[in-house]
């Protein structure tokens, strides 16, 4: 049996808006060597802002993921 060498794949995610419970939800469903590309407000509004924006910083830190900040990202960080 060959096992097949699955490329890793770039994720973009988009306006997490200290929405940090779903964006864990959807982590869960990515696979762990896939990058991540997050785009848009993290921050902005919602109902875990410090929670989402650990989260993301703990991702770019890792290697796995990096943020392109929005208008309020660049902002407030």
């Amino acid at each position: 049996m060959t096992s097949v060498n699955r490329r890793s794949r770039h994720w973009v995610i988009g306006d997490v808006h200290g929405c940090a419970e779903a964006l864990e939800q959807l982590l869960l469903l990515l696979p762990a060597d896939d990058r991540l590309i997050f785009c848009g407000d993290a921050i902005n509004r919602g109902p875990s802002i410090a929670a989402s924006m650990e989260r993301i910083w703990s991702l770019v830190e890792a290697g796995r993921a990096i943020w392109l900040r929005g208008k309020i990202g660049r902002a407030h960080v």
